[in-house]
């Protein structure tokens, strides 16, 4: 059997350190997971426009040659005369023509008479003059005669159409140093009145 254990000895010197070791293998851990998305930002100031380019304008082109002219458009239907205003004096209106020695009245004559009508129709505060004064120093003394006649181959043909004879002057209105050996001149003027007032023809259906 074993006897007992002496006492512990007294603690040697201490050693030499030893040399540091190589460094090992450096550990890469896992991937960690992904983090969420980050708030968006806030929108930028919108920049300035851009200034506006030249644009090019091209050479005018040479002018085209002018059309042809086209036919000339019917003539309009004449207009409805106005009503005539006051004529306080003898105004010239129609000269009737004789042919020599005649006192009939030719178709271009009898037009006038009705246009001379519708115009009194339509304008009853008028009457007309008929004034065939002739040279007083002509040699020949029919003249006087044949003035007459044609003015009353008008009188007849206006009264005949619906003028009545109160609104018929017969006299020398017109300039009395114009003589009309050959024609019949007619004046128009307002009826005269005495109290400032217009009167208005009558009809005649005579």
């Amino acid at each position: 059997m074993t006897g007992a254990r002496g006492p512990t000895g007294a603690v040697g010197d201490r050693g030499l350190q030893g040399e540091t070791g190589m460094r090992g293998d450096t550990l890469v851990g896992p991937t960690g997971a992904t983090g969420r998305t980050g708030d968006a930002g806030l929108q930028g100031i919108v920049g300035k426009s851009g200034v506006e380019g030249a644009g090019v304008t091209g050479p005018t082109g040479a002018a085209g040659a002018v059309g042809a002219q086209g036919d000339q458009g019917h003539r309009g239907d004449a207009g409805i005369s106005g009503t005539a205003g006051v004529v306080l004096a003898w105004t010239p209106y129609r000269d009737f023509w004789f042919d020599y020695n005649s006192s009939d009245l030719n178709g271009d004559a009898r037009l006038m008479v009705t246009g001379i009508v519708n115009y009194l129709k339509n304008n009853p505060t008028l009457e007309i003059g008929l004034d065939g004064n002739t040279n007083p120093n002509s040699s020949n003394p029919q003249n006087r005669s044949m003035a007459t006649r044609r003015i009353e181959a008008i009188r007849i043909a206006l009264k005949n159409a619906g003028i009545s004879d109160n609104r018929i002057q017969v006299g020398a209105f017109g300039d009395a140093m114009q003589y009309r050996d050959r024609r019949v001149e007619v004046l128009l003027r307002t009826i005269p009145v005495l109290d400032n007032t217009v009167k208005t023809a009558s009809h005649s259906n005579n």
